[in-house]
């Protein structure tokens, strides 16, 4: 029962800790544990090699010869002087090794930290993109932080001082161990120093690091939240004259985190004072007591000697086994955050209800398959007590442009990111139906390109803003051109003194608002989409602009499904059906203009 007690002891400590957490985030981490015992064994061995060699160096400088050295026949024949020449020697050797394995155990800890840290956000991303789910929910501003933040704190200290941490309490033992075999009195006087120093560190400032840490996490997320706002609006603030309002609001948050950041960096290098003081004292206290009980003797010398190594060896374990536990309280709170997330999201099942058919053609080409129709059936979606959609039976077929009408709130955004995948029925099905009558339920957004309100461009250039491709040998270059040239985009493009290698602004600020819209369309044409919905693709354009918009879709059609959402009844006679949100019924109705209803 008492180990049973001690095991659940640990591991509430470990939870504490966050170490329960961090090893489930990161599962390599116990191979590398294992390494770094090893390692952190070899160089014990070798402090305490250096130890011993140290405390016979002084005896036989004071007693004038290596009496125990004579034993062995072969250095007889030395000299004091040069077999003293000779254990220098050896001695400095020792600790270069010494130095060199603890260079590299440091140098590996380093490089499995940041290896760890592509792979943690490797992952976090690979999640995020898993499931349609993973993307609503958490603040767009938490997920950034834990994307470049949380992951950051979690790789480049929490990380680095547990190992740290690991390495440097495997040596602590090692060298203490070794110590009370040569004066156990002087070794428990020692170790009371170490835990004592410890524990009062521990008890005066662990809550005071772990608020800070909490602290510097949340003024972090806000910095981000009011950066986005403000290079997004910026032109509000300044029209409106509130810019000094907004800066020093940004200063505050700023401040707010830098306080936080600057007080723990305080914290973490107060030990390293401290363990000075302690063992400065201690060897004072070691050489008083030790000439008091062996007189000035060559002994006393030597275990004076042996102490003051240790001391200056277990001086920067201190310092660094203190500084290791500050990072890791301080750091917890970004692991339980990251932690909470993948936790949560990684037993998603991406398509948790595959069709049979569907299970045999995942590996297919969706570009192979021809779109005849979506299919909607029985669709009943609400936002908590709020009914958006009752029973709403819907087909779109191809060859067809729609309009989706309704006023601000009554569902567009909701139908469109339901049939998309990003939001999931309440009740009903959403299909989408090829020419073989196969009904596709949880692929669909493998046949849609969607065009947001918004445009969303990288700073990069045309070329790679259409195609999305990283791998220049993966684009196709002729087709580049013929969507650039369907979408009406080719001519201003080619004006560019770059043409299509003209490296854009952030999000595309050196493009008008048409311009930035045709590339968007090319970036769905070149995509070979057979579903293209526009979502208001009209607020950033002049009256001749949307003509040509509309005259562009209405050639794309052929072989297609688009769906414009918008409210402009102007441009109702482009549409080939027109699709209106009847708020009181909570469904979608068809009509045939506006004139008529």
């Amino acid at each position: 029962m008492k180990s049973l007690s001690k095991i659940g002891s640990l591991y509430k400590l470990f939870k504490e800790l966050g170490f329960v957490e961090l090893f489930k985030i990161i599962p390599n981490l116990k191979n590398e544990i294992y390494k770094l015992v090893f390692y952190s064994i070899l160089i014990s061995l070798l402090d305490l090699l250096s130890l011993s060699l140290i405390g016979l160096f002084i005896f036989s400088i004071f007693n004038g010869s290596f009496e125990g050295l004579f034993l062995i026949n072969f250095f007889t024949k030395f000299s004091f002087f040069e077999l003293l020449t000779f254990f220098s020697i050896f001695l400095i050797v020792v600790y270069f090794l010494k130095a060199i394995i603890s260079y590299n155990v440091l140098k590996k800890i380093i490089e499995f930290c940041f290896k760890e840290q592509t792979n943690l956000r490797k992952k976090y991303l690979n999640i995020y993109f898993s499931n349609f789910d993973t993307l609503k929910g958490e603040e767009f501003n938490y997920k950034i932080s834990s994307v470049i933040e949380y992951i950051k704190k979690i790789t480049e200290n929490y990380l680095i001082f547990t190992l740290r941490f690991v390495s440097d309490f495997i040596i602590l033992i090692s060298i203490i161990s070794f110590l009370s075999i040569k004066n156990t009195g002087l070794t428990i006087l020692l170790a009371s120093v170490v835990l004592v120093s410890f524990f009062l560190y521990i008890k005066f400032f662990k809550q005071k690091i772990l608020h800070l840490g909490q602290k510097s996490n949340l003024s972090y997320k806000n910095l981000m939240d009011k950066s986005l706002f403000i290079f997004g609006a910026f032109k509000e603030i300044k029209i409106h004259n509130k810019e000094k309002e907004f800066i020093e609001d940004f200063l505050n948050e700023s401040k707010n985190y830098t306080n936080a950041v600057k007080s723990f960096v305080s914290l973490i290098n107060l030990p390293r004072y401290y363990a000075e003081f302690t063992f400065v004292t201690f060897i004072l206290l070691v050489s008083i007591f030790t000439i008091k009980f062996f007189g000035p003797t060559e002994v006393a010398y030597s275990i004076i000697g042996i102490y003051s190594a240790a001391a200056a060896r277990l001086a920067p374990l201190m310092n660094n086994l203190t500084q290791s536990v500050s990072a890791v309280w301080n750091n917890r709170d970004s692991v339980i955050k990251v932690h909470e997330f993948i936790s949560s999201k990684e037993n998603f099942v991406i398509n948790d209800t595959i069709s049979k058919y569907e299970k045999n053609t995942v590996k297919f080409n969706y570009k192979k398959i021809n779109v005849s129709k979506i299919l909607i059936r029985n669709f009943y979606f609400s936002y908590e007590k709020k009914e958006i959609y009752k029973n709403l039976n819907l087909e779109i077929k191809r060859d067809n442009l729609i309009g989706l009408y309704g006023d601000s709130g009554s569902g567009k955004t909701t139908l469109i990111n339901s049939i998309i995948g990003f939001l999931k029925p309440q009740n009903g099905k959403i299909y989408v139906i090829d020419d073989n009558s196969a009904r596709y339920e949880n692929f669909r957004h493998n046949f849609i390109s969607y065009i947001p309100q918004e445009i969303n461009l990288m700073s990069d250039t045309i070329l790679k803003n259409v195609t999305l491709e990283f791998d220049k040998d993966k684009i196709d270059y002729n087709k580049t051109i013929k969507s650039l040239e369907i979408a009406n985009a080719l001519e201003f493009v080619k004006k560019l003194q770059n043409g299509s290698e003209t490296i854009l602004y952030s999000n595309g600020q050196n493009l008008s608002g048409g311009q930035k819209q045709r590339i968007a369309i090319a970036r769905a044409l070149y995509n070979d989409s057979q579903i293209l919905i526009l979502d208001e693709p009209f607020s950033s354009l002049d009256e001749k602009s949307e003509e040509l918009l509309m005259k562009t879709l209405h050639k794309l059609k052929k072989d297609k499904i688009i769906i414009v959402i918008t409210h402009k009844k102007k441009i109702s006679n482009y549409f080939d059906q027109i699709l209106m949100v009847d708020q009181n019924n909570k469904t979608i109705k068809k009509i045939e203009s506006f004139n008529k209803n």
